[in-house]
């Protein structure tokens, strides 16, 4: 049941029109090390910690998002929508 209460809002969020930023966040298994999929993205990772599950990168090769996934990420998401759902807009 807490499954299908955390999974539906983020997978709105994944269905979300392209957003225009070059932010994501990657959501990933916490034995994963965010470096090889910070690579593959050809990005770096924002902020000075990471979450459990997750790590919001920054790439200008948005057409990697493939590679990500092949690095082992999850699920990659722009990070417009989640920003927005937090009260951030730009």
């Amino acid at each position: 049941m807490t499954l299908l209460v955390v999974a539906g809002p983020l997978a709105a969020l994944g269905v979300t029109p392209e957003d225009e930023t070059d932010l994501f966040v990657v959501i990933l298994p916490p034995w994963q090390d965010p470096e090889l999929v910070s690579e593959a993205l050809l990005g770096h990772q924002v902020g000075p910690e990471r979450a459990r599950l997750g790590v919001l990168l920054q790439t200008d090769h948005p057409d990697r998002i493939a590679a990500g996934y092949d690095a082992g990420a999850w699920w990659i998401i722009p990070a417009g929508p989640l920003a927005a759902i937090c009260g951030v807009y730009r």
